[in-house]
């Protein structure tokens, strides 16, 4: 802090009036009295600079949110606790707890208590109306002495970390039937749901002949074999056209990230693999093995999701690597027909 303004305009005027009281009344009027006058009027403000300055180590303060990951429109809570442990503090305390204005508004508060400990509680409210993330903190506190002659401005370096991440809508539930990574289809069911269920498929060179069902080979006209599970492998490569030039305000890319949010995470719900692409290329390459994890990544992806400069879509495909023909390919946003269809055949094999 600059030391010039650790003295209000009023200290610094009672500090520079009795030194020239001291000096005068020493060097032309040699008074005794006046230059008590003039010290005492000096070293008043030099005090007041003391006082204001003693909260400085003597306070406690602790923040919790809840939740501190919540979604847009869901807001979150701030609690804190303050606590001053010196039995004298400034005639005006003031606080400011410093929260990025995109998650919402700094919250103020003041304590006139001169002596004895105290402890505060309050809470505020966090909107949460914008995607991303933020921190909320450091404390600050503003310190004033009884007369108004000095004041003090100094953090408490707490900070605590606000993820907002975008809407999630409930999709209705999908079926795993289709094609999948590996290429194949989904298996025949034959009967009624139940213990009886049997599963089969055209027979292929080197399946075991112990495992043809006899019945539905004769149904066939063709050799079937059983199959005991479904061997599907489901996939699906979700684009997000994040172009600048595809939005022409930010509520509707806002809802495109959420849709993408939300058909990423129901996939991913029913087993799905899941790549997803933005127009800046790959950004999650799931896999089966951790389903939670994939879906953290999917969030954490989306919520700092940002709109492109990019101006075409094949930048992305191409350094996605080749997409399976095998695999469903969706986009959260039309994608303009003049070259599109050419461009996504390149890469959607």
């Amino acid at each position: 802090m600059n030391p010039f303004k650790l003295l209000t305009a009023r200290g610094w005027t009672i500090f520079l009036g009795g030194l020239l009281l001291a000096g005068v009344s020493k060097l032309l009027f040699k008074q005794p009295a006046l230059l008590w006058y003039g010290l005492f009027l000096t070293l008043l403000p030099i005090i007041s600079l003391l006082i204001s300055r003693i909260p400085r180590n003597s306070l406690e303060f602790s923040r919790r949110i809840t939740p501190q990951r919540t979604s847009v429109g869901s807001p979150a809570v701030a609690k804190m606790e303050l606590q001053m442990k010196f039995p004298i503090s400034p005639a005006l305390l003031e606080f400011e707890d410093k929260v990025d204005p995109l998650l919402g508004n700094s919250a103020r508060f003041r304590s006139d208590q001169i002596f004895g400990k105290w402890n505060r509680r309050l809470a505020y409210q966090l909107p949460a109306d914008n995607r991303g993330v933020y921190t909320v903190g450091p404390f600050l506190a503003h310190g004033a002495d009884p007369f108004g002659l000095a004041r003090t401005k100094y953090s408490i370096p707490v900070t605590s970390e606000v993820i907002v991440t975008p809407k999630i809508w409930t999709l209705p539930p999908i079926s795993l039937t289709g094609p999948g990574t590996t290429g194949e289809d989904s298996p025949m069911r034959l009967g009624a749901l139940g213990h009886d269920d049997v599963l089969v498929r055209e027979h292929r060179h080197g399946d075991d002949l112990r495992r043809v069902h006899w019945r539905s080979t004769a149904k066939h006209g063709e050799l079937m074999v059983r199959r005991e599970e479904q061997s599907t492998d489901p996939a699906a490569t979700l684009f997000l056209d994040s172009r600048q030039s595809s939005f022409t305000d930010k509520d509707r890319f806002e809802w495109a990230v959420s849709a993408a949010a939300s058909i990423a995470l129901h996939l991913l719900e029913a087993k799905y693999k899941v790549r997803l692409l933005d127009a800046d290329g790959l950004k999650i390459n799931s896999s089966h093995s951790d389903p939670t994890s994939n879906s953290a990544e999917v969030l954490m992806a989306m919520t700092l999701e940002k709109l492109s400069t990019r101006t075409d879509i094949e930048y992305a495909l191409s350094r996605s690597g080749a997409v399976s023909g095998a695999e469903s390919f969706i986009a959260t946003k039309t994608i303009s027909s003049t070259y599109s269809p050419k461009i996504i055949g390149k890469y959607y094999k």
